[in-house]
């Protein structure tokens, strides 16, 4: 860890040397687009040199040990520029990679000579050295050399893309790093079993391409492969691997690791149902041990479409998925994790609506419903509050609604069960209870559509239905009245009736009647009785009455019920007309006459 500090400690501070920092002055022509349309400078490649003379670093030391050999070098670049004459005022941009740590370059290289008809000149990218640990990857890319005639720019004065012509430029992608051979490779090992499956790949770099390989897998003096990037399989543990490279020039090396067996990659799964109401709410989950590193993970349905990417994924509809996890060797385990709907229970069976009237003291319901899990009551269908005791108590209609559940769901409907209790209707009766021989009785209630049975002394009276009855003899009557729609009943207090006439006509006080004539026939009184009404006498007196004074006349006055009541009249007979005068004829006699 020191050397690596170390080395990206010296190589910024090398790298600060030859990095003028991009400005809205000093940009990166390279991100204004500017191609060339004629290459007159081409880098033939880049180098590591610990000379001050610029010498590569791979003419002394051909070949080195990665990790081991450390080197303070310089870097230089080899170019051909194919004017007749130098150009001036040069400037580089480029992509400067060290062990994998990138900058960007934009020197000022001054003149640049012509190497026309001429070998390729050089030029010293950096002036510090810096620590170079053999095996360290080299790059130089994204290469843009361009300059002007009219010596306007120099190494401080500001520029932009129009001081600079397209046709006097050199933009390339990439150059040749020179560096001394170093041989090395890398593995990934994926267990299966027995089987340990090894992909190699060579990291070789310096020396001169192309290389050619020769493996020895089990170290034992034969080359296995000669490929670059090579598999084998091993069936035993703690092997040695070994790689001979050899470049375009006969430079070789050899490289060999101890090869690691790691536990196999084995997966768990697990998940969780999908909700109570269905849809896309379950969830898998995947643990992963063994292999190397990190793990990816790849979740797939049954249509094969990818639906996550981590080791937990959520808002899955029921199914099976199917993961495949890889590790940091790219090995991979698959396996399979289904997510099942939940279980939904049905609703409650009923116990049935209760519909009571009312008692005194009034009673209490209580709902009822069965089922297979437990019933929680509510006070609506859906929604509303719990209740712990389904029951009614007064006058009046609740519903309550059960629902089932099995610990994980309810039903997804609740069963309702009405209670009931109606009220009682009321009743009463009116009318005149001490009467004449008959009276009518009226039955008051606030029953809806009612019916009505009458009882006179507890006895039914049959055919007295309707609200009223007439009473013709003494008793205790009441009525009992149904409600036509609720069907409860209430009978009345009892009211006691007296019809029978025991009360004589009232006795009237009469006058004396005066009959002036010979004779006469008073009228006959009258009277009142309570039931009868109005009473004519009747007397045993004679008439007409032809006895001149007063006769005393009895009146009786019978109201048929057997009640009578008597008064007495005066009745004076007056005769106070003169006889007639009647006109006499002469009479006449002899001797005497007698009048006739």
């Amino acid at each position: 860890m020191k050397t690596k500090l170390l080395f990206l400690f010296t190589f910024f501070l090398f790298v600060g040397n030859i990095y003028s920092q991009f400005s809205s002055d000093y940009p990166d022509l390279r991100l204004d687009g500017f191609n060339c349309t004629a290459n007159n400078v081409s880098v033939e490649n880049v180098y590591l040199s610990a000379e001050v003379n610029g010498i590569p670093l791979e003419n002394f030391v051909p070949t080195c040990t990665p990790g081991v050999d450390k080197y303070n070098v310089t870097i230089w670049m080899n170019y051909t520029q194919n004017q007749a004459n130098d150009v001036s005022t040069t400037r580089l941009f480029a992509t400067l990679s060290i062990g994998g740590v990138s900058t960007e370059i934009n020197k000022y290289i001054g003149t640049l000579p012509s190497t026309k008809n001429k070998p390729a000149g050089k030029i010293q990218i950096t002036t510090i050295p810096i620590e170079w640990t053999c095996g360290q990857s080299l790059s130089f890319t994204n290469i843009l050399v361009v300059w002007e005639a009219k010596n306007i720019v120099d190494g401080t004065t500001p520029y932009t893309a129009s001081n600079y012509t397209k046709s006097q430029c050199e933009f390339g992608q990439s150059t040749i790093f020179g560096a001394p051979l170093a041989v090395q490779f890398t593995y990934k090992a994926c267990k299966v079993g027995i089987n340990n499956t090894v992909n190699f790949t060579s990291t070789t770099n310096g020396g001169t391409a192309p290389y050619t390989y020769a493996w020895d897998f089990d170290n034992n003096g034969i080359t296995d492969s000669s490929l670059a990037n090579p598999t084998y399989i091993y069936t035993t543990s703690n092997n040695t691997a070994k790689l001979k490279v050899t470049d375009f020039k006969g430079v070789s090396n050899t490289y060999s690791v101890i090869i690691n067996t790691p536990l196999e990659l084995t997966l768990t799964g697990s998940s969780t149902n999908t909700s109570c109401n269905g849809g896309n709410t379950g969830s898998v989950s995947v643990t992963a041990t063994g292999g190397t590193g990190t793990y990816t993970y790849s979740w797939k349905n049954a249509s094969n479409t990818v639906v996550g990417t981590t080791s937990t994924v959520s808002n899955l509809a029921a199914g099976t998925y199917t993961v495949t996890v890889t590790d940091t060797n790219s090995c991979t385990s698959t396996t399979n994790v289904i997510v099942s709907p939940s279980s939904i229970p049905t609703a409650p069976t009923s116990g049935g609506n209760q519909i009571v009237c009312a008692t005194s003291p009034i009673q209490t319901l209580t709902a009822t419903a069965t089922s297979t899990g437990t019933i929680t009551w509510y006070t609506d269908s859906t929604g509303g509050t719990a209740v712990a005791n389904p029951t009614l108590n007064t006058v009046g209609t609740v519903t309550y609604y059960a629902q089932a559940s099995n610990g994980t769901c309810s039903s997804t409907t609740r069963t309702p069960v009405t209670l009931t209790i109606n009220p009682l209707p009321t009743i009463n009766i009116t009318g005149t209870l001490t009467a004449c021989l008959t009276t009518t009785l009226t039955a008051n209630t606030n029953a809806v559509s009612p019916s009505y049975v009458w009882y006179k002394n507890d006895a039914i009276i049959n055919g007295q239905t309707t609200n009223t009855l007439v009473v013709t003899t003494n008793g205790d009557y009441k009525v009992k009245v149904k409600n036509g729609i609720t069907l409860c009943e209430q009978t009345s207090a009892p009211s006691t009736v007296s019809v029978e006439d025991k009360t004589a006509p009232v006795k009237p006080t009469l006058v004396d009647v005066t009959i002036n004539g010979c004779s006469g026939t008073p009228v006959a009184p009258t009277t009142t009785d309570a039931c009868a009404g109005t009473i004519t006498g009747t007397t045993t007196t004679v008439f007409p009455i032809s006895t001149q004074g007063t006769t005393v006349v009895t009146w009786t006055f019978n109201d048929g019920n057997g009640n009578t009541e008597t008064a007495t009249q005066n009745v004076i007979v007056d005769d106070v007309t003169k006889p007639a005068k009647p006109i006499l004829a002469d009479v006449n006699g002899e001797c005497s006459a007698t009048a006739t």
